[in-house]
Protein backbone atom coordinates (compact mmCIF):
# COMPACT_ATOMS: atom_id res chain seq x y z
CA UNK A 1 0.00 0.00 0.00
CA UNK A 2 1.52 3.17 -1.30
CA UNK A 3 -1.27 5.67 -1.51
CA UNK A 4 -2.17 8.42 1.55
CA UNK A 5 -5.92 7.77 0.93
CA UNK A 6 -7.30 5.06 -0.86
CA UNK A 7 -11.21 3.64 -1.78
CA UNK A 8 -9.54 0.21 -0.99
CA UNK A 9 -10.98 -1.57 1.98
CA UNK A 10 -8.77 -1.44 5.24
CA UNK A 11 -6.85 -4.72 5.29
CA UNK A 12 -5.24 -5.10 8.64
CA UNK A 13 -2.25 -7.03 7.36
CA UNK A 14 -1.05 -4.22 4.58
CA UNK A 15 -1.75 -1.20 7.09
CA UNK A 16 1.20 -3.01 9.25
CA UNK A 17 3.67 -3.61 5.95
CA UNK A 18 3.13 0.08 5.24
CA UNK A 19 4.03 1.54 8.54
CA UNK A 20 6.75 -1.02 8.63
CA UNK A 21 8.07 0.73 5.58
CA UNK A 22 8.77 3.62 7.64
CA UNK A 23 7.95 6.22 4.86
CA UNK A 24 4.61 7.97 5.40
CA UNK A 25 4.49 11.12 4.00
CA UNK A 26 4.37 14.82 5.99
CA UNK A 27 0.63 16.49 5.54
CA UNK A 28 2.28 19.71 5.66
CA UNK A 29 -0.46 21.80 7.49
CA UNK A 30 0.12 19.32 10.28
CA UNK A 31 4.26 19.73 10.57
CA UNK A 32 3.77 24.05 10.06
CA UNK A 33 1.14 23.83 13.05
CA UNK A 34 3.66 21.36 15.10
CA UNK A 35 6.25 24.05 14.22
CA UNK A 36 4.34 27.10 15.15
CA UNK A 37 3.09 25.59 18.64
CA UNK A 38 6.57 24.51 19.14
CA UNK A 39 8.65 27.74 18.84
CA UNK A 40 5.52 29.00 20.79
CA UNK A 41 7.06 27.09 23.77
CA UNK A 42 4.45 24.22 23.63
CA UNK A 43 5.03 20.86 24.37
CA UNK A 44 4.26 17.83 22.08
CA UNK A 45 2.66 14.59 22.28
CA UNK A 46 1.97 12.63 19.79
CA UNK A 47 -0.70 9.76 20.66
CA UNK A 48 -1.08 6.89 18.04
CA UNK A 49 -2.87 3.58 17.79
CA UNK A 50 0.32 2.29 16.61
CA UNK A 51 1.66 -0.84 18.93
CA UNK A 52 5.02 -0.01 21.08
CA UNK A 53 6.86 -2.70 18.88
CA UNK A 54 6.24 -0.29 15.73
CA UNK A 55 8.47 3.05 17.82
CA UNK A 56 11.13 2.38 16.18
CA UNK A 57 9.86 2.97 12.45
CA UNK A 58 7.77 5.67 14.26
CA UNK A 59 10.15 7.77 15.81
CA UNK A 60 12.44 7.64 12.53
CA UNK A 61 9.74 8.58 10.21
CA UNK A 62 9.04 11.34 12.22
CA UNK A 63 12.07 12.75 11.88
CA UNK A 64 12.91 12.06 8.42
CA UNK A 65 10.24 14.16 7.80
CA UNK A 66 10.65 16.97 9.87
CA UNK A 67 9.41 16.21 13.42
CA UNK A 68 11.62 17.07 16.03
CA UNK A 69 11.77 18.02 19.83
CA UNK A 70 8.42 16.24 20.63
CA UNK A 71 7.71 15.99 24.17
CA UNK A 72 7.01 11.83 24.19
CA UNK A 73 5.37 9.43 21.60
CA UNK A 74 2.54 7.55 22.76
CA UNK A 75 1.59 4.28 21.58
CA UNK A 76 -0.21 1.35 22.12
CA UNK A 77 1.11 -0.70 25.03
CA UNK A 78 -1.33 -4.40 24.57
CA UNK A 79 -2.05 -5.25 20.68
CA UNK A 80 -5.37 -5.46 19.47
CA UNK A 81 -7.36 -8.52 20.20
Amino acid sequence: MHTLYSAEAYNDTAFEAWVEEGIQPVLPATLELFNNLTRLGFEIFFLTGRDEDKRNVTVENLTNVGYSGWTDLILRSHPKP
